[in-house]
């Protein structure tokens, strides 16, 4: 799933699993490979093990089986006995440009923010720029990238350029996350002329979302002109079953009250999670934990308090 030259995915996919300490912000939550990663119809993919869709243009291939030229780019080949398995792999069989898509549960620890996204990928760029440059290969770095995805609440990108037997590689990768998913977009644009690889790609990524259900907005419930109704305190239940927490009843198949909440002062929610974030928090948070990415609007509420640049 990982190139042999990319120790950095593996310190990064590290840094999502272990996660911070604290709290659980979601429940724990593993990946079923005996479900399907999804189906191919032409060149559309839809998810079936995660909810997502992508598709790629007709001249490019699509398969969830790994390739066996990508073992000659220096990638790994997965065993089945791997706990993770990379969904789907989308390559251009004339010239071996690539995307490999992966999601996996995101441990109940981690904390996602953009900020953490673009200091992973920061993280990655030096580590493959360290490996090649061992071999004498010399690597430029490519700059850090907000992206937008469908679906998708952060993601960021980064890349490398570095010359191989003559041949200039593009070797790049976008981590995402999404509740409760983290996400993994590998990808290699192999230069070679009269191609439009790197226009291919771009309409692969735009056609990739993922769905999840949709929440109806407080705008969406009320009809234009009519008054709001006032807050109502929410009650926060427990499943005594499998330990998640929501203010939906309903929901869960044993409920069990919880007496201990919280009243968020931005938006006026009654949560369970006192590491609650919501839109009012974001808009006056000046800091970001460098550990673990939480946002705070004072610098005592986290660990490693760093400034967030305006």
């Amino acid at each position: 799933m990982f190139s042999k030259k990319s120790s950095f995915a593996i310190i990064l996919l590290l840094i999502f699993l272990v996660g911070c300490a604290g709290a659980p912000v979601r429940p724990l939550l593993k990946e079923n490979l005996s479900i399907p990663s999804g189906k191919i119809e032409g060149n559309q993919f839809t998810g079936i093990r995660y909810p997502f869709n992508v598709s790629a243009p007709p001249q490019w291939t699509m398969t969830t089986q790994f390739p066996d030229f990508m073992q000659e780019l220096g990638y790994d080949k997965p065993s089945p006995t791997d706990q993770e398995q990379t969904e789907l792999y989308i390559f251009n069989p004339l010239t071996q440009s690539n995307l490999q898509f992966d999601f996996s549960p995101a441990n109940p620890h981690f904390v996602a923010s953009q900020e953490v996204m673009e200091a992973l990928v920061n993280m990655g760029a030096s580590s493959l720029k360290d490996e090649w440059e061992k071999e004498g290969v010399r690597v430029q770095v490519g700059p850090t990238e907000t992206v937008t995805l469908k679906g998708v609440q952060y993601a960021a990108k980064k890349y490398v350029t570095y010359t191989v037997k003559g041949v200039k590689r593009e070797q790049g990768w976008i981590y995402g996350f999404t509740e409760p998913y983290q996400i993994f977009i590998l990808y290699m644009i192999i230069g070679k002329e009269g191609t439009n690889d790197r226009q291919d790609m771009k309409s692969i990524l735009n056609s990739f979302e993922v769905l999840m259900p949709k929440k109806q907005s407080l705008e969406e419930k009320g009809e234009k002109g009519m008054a709001t109704k006032p807050k109502v305190k929410a009650k926060v239940y427990k499943c005594a079953t499998c330990g998640l927490v929501t203010t939906e009843r309903g929901h869960l198949c044993r409920p069990k009250e919880v007496k201990k909440a919280y009243t968020c002062e931005y938006c006026g929610l009654t949560v369970s999670d006192p590491r609650h974030v919501c839109k009012p928090k974001v808009a006056k948070s000046n800091y970001v934990c460098d550990a673990c990415g939480r946002v705070a609007v004072g610098k005592e509420d986290v660990c490693q308090p760093k400034k967030i640049k305006s």
